[in-house]
C-alpha cells in the first residue's frame, strides 16, 4: 500500500514540474477563417419549415397528411344522428384529395389548430384563401379567427359563386395579440362544397417567409446554408396530382 502511494506521488510531482503555461495574444491574428468556412443547418423537424420559417399558419392545408383530418376538427358534429341538423366532412381521393363539406342544417363549422396554435399580432393584416367548387345548393363562407375562449378576434367572408375549381380571398385583421388562436369556417346554408388549398399568411412576409425568422438567420451572416445531407437533391410536389391545384414546388432538398 505504501509504495502505491509512493508511486502516485511521483507522477503527480512529475506532472506539476512539467506543466506549462500557454500565452495567447488575440490582438494578433495568425490566420484567417474563411466566412465560407461556417453556417447554419437546416432540417424541417420540429416545425422548422411547416410551422417556423413558412408563413403559412394553416396545418395540412390541403388534407394531404397521412391522416387526412389531422390539424382539423369538425365543431358539433354527431355522426351518430347522421348530422340531419349540423354537417359533415368526407375527404374525397380523385385525381387530388381535398375535402367535401356536406351541410344538412343551416351552418355547418371546422377548425384548424394552426402548428401549436396561430401566433397572431393586433391590427395585423392576414390573407385568408380557399379553392372551392360547388357541388350542390348555395353557401356562403365566414372565416374567423378565434382565441381559446372561442372570442371573435378577426373576421372575413366569402360567397362563392362557381361550379368549377376557383380560388377565392379575403382580408382578416387580428383585433387582438394572441399566441394560439385557431381559425374557424364557417359554412352557411344547406350545400355540398369541394374545399381545397386553405390558406391563411401574414400580409407582412418575405417571400411567403417569416420577416422575423428571416431577418435573425440573416443576422447570423452565415456563410452557406446547408440542406439534410442523407438524402439527394429531389422537389417536393403535393401527390400526382392532375387538377392544376398543386403544383407547386414546396421545398428543394439538396445533399
Amino acid at each position: 500500500m505504501k509504495r502505491i502511494m509512493i508511486s502516485l506521488a511521483l507522477i503527480v510531482s512529475i506532472s506539476v514540474a512539467q506543466s506549462q503555461t500557454i500565452t495567447v495574444d488575440v490582438s494578433k491574428t495568425k490566420g484567417e477563417i474563411q466566412p465560407t468556412m461556417w453556417g447554419i443547418f437546416f432540417e424541417d423537424i420540429n416545425f422548422a419549415a411547416d410551422g417556423g420559417l413558412y408563413a403559412e399558419l394553416v396545418k395540412n392545408r390541403s388534407f394531404e397528411f397521412l391522416a387526412p383530418m389531422m390539424g382539423w376538427k369538425e365543431v358539433a358534429s354527431n355522426k351518430f344522428s347522421l348530422n340531419t341538423k349540423s354537417g359533415a366532412v368526407q375527404i374525397i381521393n380523385k385525381d387530388s384529395r381535398y375535402a367535401r363539406v356536406v351541410v344538412n342544417g343551416s351552418e355547418f363549422q371546422i377548425e384548424n389548430e394552426g402548428f401549436f396554435g396561430m401566433g397572431v399580432k393586433k391590427d395585423a393584416g392576414y390573407i385568408f384563401s380557399v379553392m372551392m367548387k360547388s357541388e350542390e345548393g348555395q353557401v356562403s363562407l365566414k372565416a374567423e379567427l378565434i382565441d381559446d375562449k372561442n372570442n371573435v378576434i378577426g373576421t372575413g367572408t366569402i360567397s362563392p359563386d362557381s361550379k368549377d375549381w376557383k380560388k377565392y380571398s379575403t382580408n382578416i385583421v387580428s383585433t387582438a395579440t394572441f399566441a394560439k388562436a385557431k381559425l374557424r369556417l364557417s359554412f352557411a346554408g344547406q350545400s355540398i362544397t369541394d374545399v381545397d388549398n386553405v390558406s391563411l399568411v401574414p400580409k407582412d412576409t418575405w417571400h411567403g417567409l417569416r420577416k422575423d425568422l428571416v431577418q435573425l438567420l440573416y443576422d447570423l451572416k452565415p456563410g452557406f446554408v446547408r440542406f439534410p445531407a442523407d438524402v439527394s437533391s429531389r422537389a417536393v410536389i403535393c401527390r400526382n396530382d392532375t387538377s392544376g391545384r398543386k403544383q407547386s414546388v414546396r421545398w428543394m432538398i439538396a445533399s
